[in-house]
């Protein structure tokens, strides 16, 4: 009877000066962490001072609590997922029971950024970027300071 194969997977671990080791985290990790910040920044940088927002696609006025960072196009691919300019509040019925509501998201879009930012972003989902470790880690930071600004501009810090 034949032994089965088994692959050994590279180790995830840095050695530490003085020895011991510490655990790399992965891609997965970062993106995790990514998205809270940049979903708050989303939804923070377009309230009023009050914290008051409103859904771009049906105009539902609400606390930036209440809403989703809603994308112009679907999908969590690395081409599109952390694009602000791709990015605005939606109130939870037109981004998930309408599944975004591209009908009225398209012509703010079209309004917004005109058709070239659109062809760029469609081009960005087909054909979406490899991102590291490193890209996570300064969008990580950057988008911390954006969101704390905007926690400051509305009084939560």
């Amino acid at each position: 009877m034949k032994k089965p194969i088994v692959f050994e997977l590279e180790s995830r671990t840095k050695n530490l000066k003085g020895g011991g080791e510490v655990k790399l985290k992965k891609i997965g990790w970062y993106k995790k962490k990514l998205w809270p910040i940049f979903s708050l920044y989303i939804r923070i940088s377009h309230s009023d001072h009050n914290g008051m927002t409103k859904c771009i696609t049906c105009e539902k006025m609400g606390h930036w609590e209440e809403f989703h960072a809603g994308h112009f196009l679907a999908g969590r691919n690395n081409g599109v997922l952390f694009e602000p300019r791709g990015c605005f509040p939606q109130c939870p019925r037109c981004n998930i029971f309408l599944h975004g509501n591209v009908e009225n998201f398209y012509p703010f879009m079209l309004n917004k950024y005109g058709k070239k930012v659109i062809a760029e972003l469609k081009y960005n989902k087909m054909n979406p970027p490899k991102l590291d470790i490193s890209w996570y880690e300064d969008k990580i930071k950057e988008y911390q300071r954006k969101l704390d600004y905007q926690k400051k501009r509305i009084g939560l810090i």
